[in-house]
């Protein structure tokens, strides 16, 4: 009885013991390999790059209005259109302010829900019944837009087909960089003024503390790096 339990003891042992040696000897030739090296290495090094990125991301959209201001020199320009890409707070206010103010004659409202009419649009942003006579007919709405890309590719067949050449594009600071980036590359003669709008309900400069904030920025900057990279493939001719 008692060299059976014995026996199980160094069994288990025995089992334990060799256990530990294959992972030991795995993680030994996993450290030492070259390939597996060269592959930490680079991880850590993309890694670097992408927290780098993240910090000079963060940190160029934390801008208040005059330090945006100051690097736009052209932010006051007149164009020939202002084009407004839905999705944040504050967005279309400004689109509409700045067209009251004559800052262009014609205004573009990118993504709009299908359902959505011009005068519910003033509505909303508490225009009265004259301001909206006055300024309906330079608006229009487009409603095939879901995302940025698509947004790209809905501006860019507005702005041809009216023959605009410059456009003072609005979205918010988080999304200014993404959708100036998708514009440029679908409407590379055509002027572009970045015009990013602060959103009142989002906390870039302290976005790490906010849970909602940091998912939005961190989702925001993934996006960005991979339209880079979609957009430089592309050019490269590969799909």
């Amino acid at each position: 009885m008692i060299s059976v339990f014995v026996k199980r003891i160094v069994l288990s042992y025995v089992a334990i013991k060799t256990f530990f040696q294959v992972i030991f000897d795995f993680i030994k030739w996993l450290f030492t390999n070259k390939a597996t090296l060269f592959f930490i290495y680079l991880t850590f090094f993309g890694l670097c790059i992408w927290g780098y990125g993240l910090y000079s991301y963060t940190d160029d959209i934390s801008k208040n209005w005059k330090d945006i201001s100051f690097t736009t020199p052209n932010i006051k320009d007149k164009t020939d259109a202002i084009v407004v890409l839905t999705g944040g707070s504050e967005r279309v206010r400004n689109a509409l302010y700045l067209l009251d103010r004559g800052f262009s004659d014609k205004l573009f409202i990118s993504g709009v829900n299908e359902d959505v009419k011009i005068h519910e649009i003033f509505a909303l942003h508490n225009y009265n019944e004259e301001a909206e006579k006055r300024l309906s007919n330079k608006v229009t709405l487009g409603y095939s837009a879901n995302d940025t890309y698509q947004n790209s590719l809905e501006v860019q067949r507005w702005v041809l087909r009216n023959k605009i050449k410059s456009i003072r594009l609005i979205t918010s600071n988080y999304h200014i960089k993404r959708a100036t980036l998708e514009m440029e590359d679908k409407l590379p003669d055509i002027i572009i003024i970045p015009h990013a709008v602060i959103p009142l309900n989002i906390r870039i400069d302290k976005w790490w503390k906010s849970k909602t904030d940091r998912e939005l920025l961190l989702a925001e900057y993934n996006k960005l790096v991979i339209a880079k990279i979609r957009i430089t493939l592309e050019k490269l001719g590969i799909r």
